[in-house]
């Protein structure tokens, strides 16, 4: 059974941890994957859109973890752990038993934090509010996460959901800034215009 987005928080940081710090996803997938001894049932699981359940779980319990302040985008497709995160870590992660009465008397985390944390009352406005938010930032994060190669393609896939046709990414390097990144044709009435995108700092231009 695929963990909830809290409940694979903290072991997230700690796949972090034990990678230097810094990891790209697909290492820290493999590593969840295995820790937490999922299936191959599970890891094949998807969600309505059709995106892979653990992955996107995983993504979420990042974009939740940052909100926080405990991690970080370190590069284009890298993770990172901040201080807070591994001060987080380190506060929450128990302590290896050292005797039998020792092992007896742990109680799991997730029990510790639901015997201690009163239920708030539901505000489901509230709750809808939070998760929009959390979407967009989620999706940008994601987006930042592209090469810029990935975003133009993306760029390209989104201009076409707006009615462009015939669209195309030039693939030139012409100006420091990349200079035109595309171009395509939008439909006005009865004329066809030529348009040309330029992507720059995460913008559709």
């Amino acid at each position: 059974m695929i963990p909830s987005y809290e409940e694979l928080e903290l072991p997230l940081l700690q796949a972090l941890s034990q990678k230097g710090g810094k990891a790209r996803p697909s290492e820290l997938y493999q590593t969840l994957s295995q820790a937490l001894r999922l299936t191959e049932s599970d890891l094949s699981e998807t969600v309505p859109t059709g995106d892979n359940k653990f992955k996107n779980r995983v993504r979420w319990a990042r974009q939740i973890l940052i909100d926080k302040g405990d991690m970080y985008r370190a590069d284009y497709g890298v993770w990172g752990i901040t201080n807070l995160g591994k001060e987080r870590l380190q506060s929450q992660l128990p302590t290896v038993p050292q005797t039998p009465v020792e092992r007896q008397a742990v109680v799991p985390i997730a029990s510790t934090v639901t015997n201690q944390i009163a239920r708030p009352l539901v505000n489901l406005e509230e709750i809808a509010d939070n998760y929009a938010g959390a979407f967009e930032r989620k999706i940008l994060e994601e987006l930042k996460d592209r090469e810029p190669s990935e975003f133009e393609a993306f760029a390209m896939k989104l201009l076409a959901a707006y009615g462009f046709r015939k669209l195309r990414v030039t693939n030139q390097r012409t100006a420091p800034d990349g200079g035109i990144d595309g171009n395509g044709e939008l439909k006005v009435g009865l004329a066809n215009m030529r348009a040309a995108f330029q992507c720059k700092g995460g913008k559709v231009l």
